[in-house]
């Protein structure tokens, strides 16, 4: 294609990635309460970790919490479990209209996410968005190798599936993962800061970086930068 695209990111830029934590959770509290911690409830303090703590720690703290010794084995068992649930998840309230809009007005949309290249499959799958993008790219598998963001080669094989458009603008959460490939390679980009997103605190080298709040503001964003009627 000649035309403009539109390449999004996937985790808290097309839906909320607490969802899919929470669904995760979930399959790791029933182990948990298999093998004997039912007071407090896993499930309840895994949530709570979530919530004031975020993901990050989540397996530590909570541990702490429930007077859990870690191992190795738990760990590996417990990581495979969350890896491993059926995602119930949604796009954010919007998206789909907005993806059928740029759709309609010849713009061509792609994808690239980072991640565990299952559960990254998965999450895709269950949102049920793939017939509206022309490219999807997996950064942790390209061609069996492995590319994490910021790494610029996924963004390249986006652009290249894609039919080298004329014009690019990408839309991601993460300044430090999504943007520096897009800017060095002279994109326009827009950021998502959907509320208790991951990322929503995180700072950004480009001070006027184009923001977006809910998928109100990402059309009109993307609207004007691609000049089509909002």
């Amino acid at each position: 294609m000649r035309g403009p695209a539109v390449i999004f990111d996937l985790d808290d830029t097309l839906y909320p990635s607490n969802s899919f934590v929470a669904g995760g959770i979930r399959a790791v509290a029933v182990l948990l309460r298999d093998d004997g911690f039912t007071d407090p409830d896993p499930c309840d303090v895994l949530m709570e970790v979530l919530e004031t703590e975020g993901p990050f720690s989540l397996f530590d703290s909570a541990f702490a919490r429930l007077g859990v010794r870690r191992t190795p084995e738990l760990v590996s068992r417990l990581v495979a479990a969350f890896r491993a649930h059926s995602p119930s998840i949604s796009p954010y309230p919007g998206i789909v209209d907005l993806l059928c809009s740029l759709r309609n007005h010849g713009v061509g949309l792609g994808l690239v996410t980072d991640g565990y290249p299952q559960v990254q499959r998965s999450k895709w799958t269950a949102l049920g968005l793939g017939h509206l993008f022309d490219a999807v790219v997996f950064c942790r598998d390209i061609d069996g190798g492995d590319h994490p963001k910021p790494d610029p080669f996924p963004f390249a094989r986006a652009h290249h599936l894609l039919g080298e458009p004329d014009s690019v603008v990408f839309v991601g959460d993460n300044p430090s993962a999504d943007f520096p490939a897009p800017d060095a390679f002279g994109w326009r980009t827009v950021r998502v800061c959907w509320p208790e997103a991951t990322h929503i605190l995180d700072g950004d080298t480009v001070i006027n970086r184009p923001v977006a709040r809910n998928a109100a503001e990402l059309r009109a964003i993307l609207s004007r930068i691609l000049d089509f009627p909002s």
